[in-house]
């Protein structure tokens, strides 16, 4: 069978078809097109349509591929994390904003950037002067924030948590496959639990869950891990806990968490 003829029988949407055709075949997007009239070998096509099954039946493409591109690099993921999304990458933007100087934010306020429709990284500093140069992300998933940070901001450290040890395994090999091994430190605990006893300065990054109860996800959100997006019936179970820990803790020197738009305002009361 041909590659335009495999694509327009996959049963599922056209990018995805060609996204999971492309990786099966081991070339780009852009062979599909120029070879879109070449025949395509029975073993290969065999295991396209398996590909398709799975998406068909509401496997994320990210777990079908074993990977998912954020910030420019490929990092691994299994089932066992939250698939990265491009509004984390706002969230990873934000903080790096911060550490090169781009932005300024007042001390003691809430300040928010959009990172997607409704979503947003809303930001929060006790002090101004240098930021210090270690960043804890809380419930790091496959690792992607504090890998993409190691990678962005040499001169910071990053202490990765989740209370998921397999998350911890899927978060290990990706701090590996970037060499940032030497300054990623994976924990594992609840909230700042891994913290105890942590004396040196931080900011906490966080991409937590914060989906209502309520809200009808689409079947393949609805493939992972629902600890990881799901948070009681106004999305604030983790948050609220969170950022009063975090805010409490006599280290912690700001914090920047991914949320929806109209959370920030039942955050808790912070005072310096």
């Amino acid at each position: 069978m041909r590659v335009n003829q495999l694509l327009s029988s996959a049963g599922i949407e056209a990018a995805d078809a060609q996204v999971l055709l492309a990786s099966v075949l081991g070339v780009d997007r852009s062979w599909l097109l120029a070879h879109a009239t070449d025949n395509v070998a029975r073993d290969r096509a065999l295991a396209f349509e398996e590909t398709c099954l799975r998406r068909a039946g509401g496997e994320p493409v990210a777990y079908i591929l074993g990977e998912r591109s954020f910030y420019g690099r490929s990092f691994s993921v299994t089932p066992d994390v939250l698939v990265p999304r491009p509004a984390t990458e706002g969230l990873v933007e934000a903080v790096m904003r911060l550490y090169k100087k781009i932005v300024q934010y007042e001390p003691l306020r809430w300040h928010t950037e959009e990172v997607d429709s409704g979503i947003v990284a809303a930001v929060l500093l006790r002090e101004r002067g240098t930021l210090p140069p270690l960043l804890v992300d809380i419930g790091t998933g496959s690792g992607c924030i504090a890998v993409t940070l190691a990678c962005e901001l040499p001169e910071t450290d990053v202490i990765a948590t989740d209370v998921s040890s397999a998350a911890l395994d899927v978060a290990r090999g990706n701090v590996e496959r970037f060499g940032v091994g030497a300054r990623v430190n994976l924990r594992r605990g609840s909230l700042l639990q891994p913290l105890a006893g942590e004396r040196r300065p931080f900011i906490l990054v966080s991409n937590p869950p914060y989906v209502p109860e309520k809200v009808d996800l689409p079947a393949d959100v609805r493939r992972e891990p629902a600890s990881a997006i799901v948070a009681g019936a106004d999305g604030m179970d983790v948050l609220h806990p969170l950022i009063r820990e975090a805010w409490n803790h006599p280290s912690c020197y700001g914090i920047a968490v991914e949320c929806r738009a109209e959370q920030v305002a039942r955050f808790p009361v912070v005072s310096a």
